[in-house]
Protein backbone atom coordinates (compact mmCIF):
# COMPACT_ATOMS: atom_id res chain seq x y z
CA UNK A 1 0.00 0.00 0.00
CA UNK A 2 3.06 2.14 0.66
CA UNK A 3 4.60 1.69 -2.34
CA UNK A 4 1.55 2.37 -4.22
CA UNK A 5 1.22 5.79 -2.57
CA UNK A 6 4.66 6.36 -3.17
CA UNK A 7 4.74 5.60 -6.98
CA UNK A 8 1.70 7.80 -7.10
CA UNK A 9 2.89 11.12 -5.69
CA UNK A 10 6.05 10.46 -7.53
CA UNK A 11 3.87 10.32 -10.72
CA UNK A 12 1.67 13.52 -9.55
CA UNK A 13 4.72 15.61 -8.66
CA UNK A 14 5.93 14.74 -12.10
CA UNK A 15 2.52 15.70 -13.72
CA UNK A 16 2.43 18.90 -12.17
CA UNK A 17 6.30 19.87 -13.04
CA UNK A 18 5.77 19.22 -16.91
CA UNK A 19 2.64 21.53 -16.91
CA UNK A 20 4.54 24.62 -15.47
CA UNK A 21 7.38 24.69 -17.63
CA UNK A 22 10.76 25.28 -17.12
CA UNK A 23 11.75 27.46 -14.10
CA UNK A 24 15.33 29.59 -14.80
CA UNK A 25 17.28 31.67 -12.72
CA UNK A 26 17.48 35.50 -13.97
CA UNK A 27 20.28 37.06 -11.92
CA UNK A 28 22.07 40.04 -12.59
CA UNK A 29 23.54 43.50 -11.40
CA UNK A 30 21.94 46.96 -10.98
CA UNK A 31 24.38 49.90 -11.34
CA UNK A 32 24.80 53.44 -12.35
CA UNK A 33 26.13 55.14 -14.93
CA UNK A 34 29.55 55.76 -13.22
CA UNK A 35 29.35 51.97 -12.61
CA UNK A 36 28.50 51.50 -8.79
CA UNK A 37 26.06 49.18 -7.49
CA UNK A 38 22.57 50.45 -7.04
CA UNK A 39 21.81 48.94 -3.33
CA UNK A 40 18.13 48.19 -2.13
CA UNK A 41 16.56 48.74 -6.14
CA UNK A 42 13.47 46.78 -6.92
CA UNK A 43 13.62 44.45 -9.69
CA UNK A 44 10.49 43.90 -10.12
CA UNK A 45 8.17 41.46 -13.31
CA UNK A 46 5.32 43.49 -14.06
CA UNK A 47 2.69 41.08 -15.34
CA UNK A 48 3.83 38.86 -11.98
CA UNK A 49 3.23 39.17 -8.07
CA UNK A 50 7.22 38.64 -8.33
CA UNK A 51 9.88 41.31 -7.07
CA UNK A 52 12.94 41.30 -5.28
CA UNK A 53 15.44 43.89 -3.88
CA UNK A 54 19.45 44.02 -4.96
CA UNK A 55 21.68 43.48 -2.09
CA UNK A 56 24.08 46.20 -1.08
CA UNK A 57 26.54 45.04 -4.04
CA UNK A 58 23.59 45.71 -6.35
CA UNK A 59 22.66 41.87 -7.02
CA UNK A 60 19.58 40.05 -7.77
CA UNK A 61 18.26 36.23 -8.44
CA UNK A 62 14.77 35.52 -9.96
CA UNK A 63 13.55 32.23 -10.43
CA UNK A 64 10.87 32.58 -13.73
CA UNK A 65 9.60 30.33 -16.71
CA UNK A 66 10.50 29.68 -19.83
CA UNK A 67 9.57 32.84 -21.93
CA UNK A 68 9.58 36.73 -22.55
CA UNK A 69 9.33 38.64 -19.48
CA UNK A 70 9.38 42.05 -18.95
CA UNK A 71 10.52 44.21 -15.94
CA UNK A 72 11.16 47.43 -14.08
CA UNK A 73 13.66 48.32 -12.20
CA UNK A 74 13.49 51.45 -9.26
CA UNK A 75 15.01 52.97 -6.90
CA UNK A 76 15.24 55.86 -4.68
CA UNK A 77 17.39 58.84 -6.53
CA UNK A 78 17.22 57.19 -9.83
CA UNK A 79 14.88 57.27 -12.78
CA UNK A 80 12.81 53.75 -13.28
CA UNK A 81 14.10 51.52 -16.03
CA UNK A 82 12.33 48.98 -17.85
CA UNK A 83 13.44 45.89 -19.64
CA UNK A 84 12.27 42.84 -21.77
CA UNK A 85 14.24 39.53 -21.62
CA UNK A 86 13.40 36.05 -23.18
CA UNK A 87 14.39 33.52 -20.94
CA UNK A 88 15.52 29.77 -22.64
CA UNK A 89 17.82 29.32 -19.68
CA UNK A 90 19.81 30.74 -16.92
CA UNK A 91 20.97 34.34 -17.72
CA UNK A 92 22.22 37.62 -16.38
CA UNK A 93 21.63 40.88 -17.44
CA UNK A 94 23.13 44.29 -15.53
CA UNK A 95 20.90 47.34 -15.52
CA UNK A 96 21.99 50.85 -16.06
CA UNK A 97 19.71 53.02 -13.96
CA UNK A 98 19.99 57.44 -14.45
CA UNK A 99 20.15 59.39 -11.68
CA UNK A 100 16.76 61.30 -11.09
CA UNK A 101 18.39 65.08 -9.92
CA UNK A 102 15.84 67.57 -8.61
CA UNK A 103 16.80 71.01 -8.36
CA UNK A 104 15.64 73.20 -5.35
CA UNK A 105 13.96 77.20 -6.26
CA UNK A 106 15.50 77.84 -2.47
CA UNK A 107 14.65 77.08 1.13
CA UNK A 108 13.65 79.59 3.78
CA UNK A 109 14.06 79.00 7.17
CA UNK A 110 12.20 80.45 9.85
CA UNK A 111 12.33 81.03 13.34
CA UNK A 112 12.96 83.30 16.73
CA UNK A 113 15.84 84.08 18.68
CA UNK A 114 15.30 83.27 22.42
CA UNK A 115 15.30 87.12 23.03
CA UNK A 116 12.41 87.73 20.59
CA UNK A 117 10.61 85.00 22.08
CA UNK A 118 10.82 86.46 25.58
CA UNK A 119 10.17 90.10 24.24
CA UNK A 120 6.73 88.00 22.42
CA UNK A 121 5.65 86.09 25.16
CA UNK A 122 2.67 86.44 27.57
CA UNK A 123 3.77 87.62 31.59
CA UNK A 124 1.84 86.53 34.47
Amino acid sequence: MRQCFLVFMILVGHLLMQGAGDAYRLSGKVIDRTGNPVAYATVRITQTNIAVPTDTDGYFELVLQEGTHKGSVSAIGYKASDFEIKLTGNASIDIVLDENSVMLDGVSVYGKSASKQLEEGAFS
